[in-house]
């Protein structure tokens, strides 16, 4: 019988088939050796999709409900159609009127409303009908900046809001009407210039947010959401300060943080790559390792996303890293895939459900088929070091 021809001949075969000049003949096209690279390199890009919404300096982030994601730029939010995931449909958009160029859309799903901080403040968004989303409620925070992007996270109906200027939290039960329980909390790791992130998880029985800003870690007991107390500071060795003038100014990645499945470890991953933090006494959190990830920036930094003992990192330098973190305190890096969406400058956001990972970046979004860890390919600069 025959041999059957390897993925690399058959992308030759194909170009030399097609009718065209002499050169075609000898030289794929640029989408054959697109999909050439792809096959050769681990997961495959199996979509893009240009939002019109995001910015090169904002990044993006996105949330996932359904068959939908909602992508949120500097320049709004887009909904997203995924279940054709070869062709993603942008089938809404909406000017939020709080992105900003510099700042994107930090985001968070509660039921069918949609939870959205940008430079400028942050918004309610009503999301029932994810085909024409609806603007419900907004509200001054008091600690974003339009200069770096901030976050927000709900639980048991209430919004952290996490700027360069503090943490303000929010009574959400009901979402059209944010009662505000504290405003620009100062969590003392906050910068003016620097991205801010948060995430709130129960650890020993008691409800804490783990703030991440240009400074570090700060970690607040927030039991009583209307008086959080400051419990523990940390500093990560990977978040990264920014700075401004009046002739312009340079955005630091700040530091995101995001509490792993053991209960006892949040993973930060800023501008100097992922820090690896013991929690499992809160009041005595350390940092126990630290480790390149290969794809965040000083500017745009990156984003955890966690399913199983799975670690994925989103980063700036236009990248998604998997990491296997089986053993908490000791994540191993498996490999490394260009997502072609990313920005230096810009936030870049993942979130991962059935085997496909879904990536926002400054220059658009893109579905990775991730379903096979054993196929990434492995980095050479990969490196590792303890702290002791």
């Amino acid at each position: 019988g025959q041999t059957r021809p390897s993925r690399r001949s058959t992308v030759r075969q194909r170009s030399s088939e097609s009718p065209s000049s002499s050169m075609a003949k000898t030289q794929p096209t640029m989408e054959e050796n697109e999909k050439l690279q792809n096959s050769l390199a681990g997961p495959a890009v199996i979509g893009k999709l240009n939002t019109g919404v995001a910015t090169n300096s904002g990044g993006a982030s996105c949330v996932k409900a359904g068959k939908y994601v909602f992508f949120g730029g500097g320049r709004g939010l887009a909904v997203i159609d995924v279940s054709d995931p070869l062709n993603p449909t942008k089938v809404a958009s909406l000017n939020t009127e709080v992105a900003c160029y510099e700042s994107c859309l930090g985001m968070a799903l509660s039921g069918h409303f949609l939870f959205a901080a940008g430079g400028l403040g942050m918004v309610v968004i009503d999301v029932s009908d994810p085909t024409n989303p609806q603007k419900i409620a907004s509200v001054n925070t008091g600690v974003l900046t339009t200069h770096c992007a901030g976050w927000v996270t709900v639980v048991d109906d209430v919004a952290y809001v996490a700027g360069g200027m503090g943490l303000s939290i929010y009574d959400v039960s009901d979402p059209a009407n944010p009662v505000e329980l504290v405003k620009k909390f100062s969590t003392g790791v906050g910068e003016y210039y620097s991205r801010a992130y948060v995430t709130v998880a129960t650890v020993m029985k008691t409800k804490y947010a783990f703030f991440g800003g240009g400074g570090g870690l700060s970690i607040l007991d927030v039991t009583d959401p209307a008086d959080p107390k400051k419990v523990k500071k940390v500093n990560t060795g990977v978040a990264r300060s920014g700075s401004g003038n009046q002739y312009g100014t340079h955005s630091g990645s700040g530091c995101f943080p995001v509490l792993g499945p053991s209960g006892a470890h949040v993973y930060v991953v800023g501008g100097g790559g992922m820090a690896v933090i013991d929690v499992s006494d809160p009041a005595n959190a350390k940092k126990i390792k630290s480790m390149e990830t290969g794809v965040c920036s000083h500017e745009g930094g990156g984003s955890v996303f966690i399913t199983g003992n799975y670690l994925y990192v989103a980063g700036g330098w236009g990248g998604l890293t998997l990491f296997d973190i089986t053993v908490p305190d000791n994540p191993v890096k498996i490999g490394q895939k260009d997502t072609g969406v990313c920005s230096a400058a810009g936030l870049a956001s993942v979130v991962v459900e059935d085997g496909r990972a879904y990536v926002a970046g400054g220059e658009g979004f893109a579905i990775i088929d991730v379903s096979e860890p054993e196929t990434w390919p492995a980095t050479k600069h990969s490196k590792e070091c303890i702290i002791s």
